[in-house]
């Protein structure tokens, strides 16, 4: 599998310069991205389960946008996020929040935010010198987790953080540093947390991490064959867990499938398997990506179906009824899942 650097990571980088007056340096050479267009996907509101559908789109390479929809199931509604250039974005629990993270200034890097759901009100709540990613909510929405590569590191020496999702967090704790276990775990992903406080990682198989300590378990082994386990998310009640298993023939992917176990590990049940195609990645962090809906009766997941590049999302329920096509707009790339709540108050 292939992935596009160049010229996505040129204009993510121009672009969110643009949209960050603490960028200094040299701008690399084009191209500049179009504008964030409105969702026009005929979306399936009444198969959906009730809630919000927060995701990241990337244009057609013809026409490279890249941004954040909000899909408000409950109203039939979709909102583009055009305030900001957002990345990976998670929306909280309740559905009134969405962290991500964006280009900061050059001192720390790529940073973790935290914004409205209509996009308004965007401000930092990391400021680690490196790079953070895949963001994402413990169970009862009072703090966020969030990956950070120091700038300085022998490898990908990825960092666990939690902290309150507010600036200048005096919680902010680093729950394990994978660059320090033998054998090395390289994380996939965004952490998922059950109401007890595990945690739940992908990195060569499925590992749990309980609470706040290093106390790392593998928890389902790697599958091998050519297939990798990605974005596995506890459901709801805690009683399952699903996970999506893509497999690849050399550089191209064939199928994926949406796993679902028992809570520890056991009895793998699979949902649904869809042949998938592609060749090429763009660049960047949860590309493959599953959630549950709030009620944990449906699961949304990404699914590679472009000659060459692109995804969509699809959602199908937990009793493995109602598969259906969320997105369908021609040659984009969906990813970055994530499926809140119907907030009580907007």
């Amino acid at each position: 599998m292939k992935s596009i650097a160049g010229g996505f990571v040129a204009f993510a980088i121009v672009w969110m310069c643009l949209g960050n007056s603490g960028c200094k340096g040299d701008l690399p050479a084009g191209p500049f991205p179009a504008e964030l267009p409105t969702l026009t996907d005929p979306i399936p509101f009444d198969s959906l389960a009730p809630g919000k559908i927060v995701f990241q789109r990337i244009g057609p390479p013809e026409n490279n946008y890249i941004g954040a929809y909000v899909v408000d199931i409950n109203r039939k509604s979709s909102t583009r996020i055009a305030s900001v250039v957002v990345n990976e974005p998670a929306i909280s629990p309740d559905g009134s929040r969405i962290t991500f993270t964006t280009l900061n200034t050059v001192p720390t890097g790529v940073d973790v935010y935290i914004m409205d759901n209509d996009g308004a009100n965007h401000r930092p709540v990391s400021d680690i010198a490196g790079q953070e990613q895949s963001p994402s909510w413990t169970f009862d929405g009072k703090q966020i987790l969030f990956l950070s590569v120091p700038f300085v590191s022998s490898g990908d020496s990825a960092q666990l953080y939690r902290q309150s999702p507010v600036p200048n967090a005096g919680d902010r704790m680093l729950v394990i540093d994978f660059g320090k276990r033998i054998p090395r775990i390289h994380v996939q992903g965004p952490a998922s947390a059950d109401s007890t406080g595990k945690l739940m990682v992908a990195g060569d198989g499925i590992w749990t991490i309980s609470g706040d300590s290093a106390d790392m378990n593998l928890l389902i082994p790697a599958p091998g064959g050519g297939k990798t386990f990605y974005s596995p998310a506890w459901s709801p009640d805690g009683r399952n867990i699903a996970l999506l298993s893509v497999t690849r023939a050399g550089a191209s992917i064939t199928s994926v499938a949406v796993v679902m176990y028992a809570a520890d590990g056991t009895g793998a049940e699979t949902l649904v398997t869809l042949p998938a195609s592609g060749t090429r990645e763009w660049p960047g962090n949860n590309i493959h990506s599953l959630c549950w809906s709030p009620d944990g009766s449906q699961i949304a997941f990404t699914r590679p179906d472009g000659i060459d590049l692109g995804a969509h999302i699809y959602a199908i329920r937990k009793d493995r009824t109602g598969l259906t096509q969320v997105t369908s707009a021609p040659g984009v790339t969906d990813r970055s899942l994530s499926w809140g709540a119907e907030s009580k108050v907007e």
